[in-house]
């Protein structure tokens, strides 16, 4: 029977090292608790002896960090993911025709249907806009749009929302959506 070769002790508790099936290479650390620790200490040794390359400030909330040589390559404007989050999502500035970019507050989307700047519209998202062709159906209807109403485009552009080219539909199981006039006054109707 050939003998197994000894297996050092962990080098950094002293501990044993156990024994892997036959065949695979054995082990330097004898728990996954000295094996995190040892490249911990060994990450911040190495840490420790690179030399700075970069010093920054960071946009959101001003802290200053140190870039090493990879990090600074990457112009980091942050000190953290989180920071850089707060700044993508919540960032300060003029809103709406005060903001540098604006273009007029219309604007097409990727589906093809016009969002109109109207913060004070009862019916507008949060971000100040709402879709052109409700709103326009709002104004023919002289009231808001309801649950289970929806503004059919007839031509199918959705970018046309003259007031002849839209239809309401009311939505509720198969088919997809049906005039509002065809809907039944009561669910065994038969008139």
């Amino acid at each position: 029977m050939p003998e197994h070769p000894t297996i050092p002790p962990c080098p950094l508790c002293g501990e044993d090292v156990p024994r892997p099936p036959t065949g695979r290479p054995h082990r330097l650390y004898c728990s996954m608790r000295c094996s995190v620790t040892a490249a911990n200490t060994a990450r911040a040794a190495t840490r420790a002896g690179k030399r700075a390359s970069a010093t920054i400030r960071c946009l959101t909330c001003g802290t200053e960090r140190v870039l090493y040589h990879q990090q600074a390559r990457r112009l980091q404007k942050y000190c953290s993911r989180a920071c850089a989050d707060t700044a993508r999502v919540g960032r300060p500035g003029p809103k709406g025709p005060n903001a540098p970019g604006w273009k007029g507050g219309r604007w097409v989307t990727t589906k093809g249907y016009v969002r109109i700047y109207a913060p004070e519209y009862p019916n507008a998202k949060k971000d100040g806009f709402i879709f052109e062709h409700r709103m326009v159906m709002e104004r023919m209807l002289g009231r808001a749009l309801r649950p289970g109403e929806e503004v059919h485009h007839l031509n199918g552009d959705r970018a046309d929302n003259r007031p002849e080219n839209l239809e309401l539909w009311f939505v509720r199981r198969q088919p997809k959506g049906i005039r509002l006039g065809d809907v039944p006054h009561c669910a065994t109707c038969t008139c």
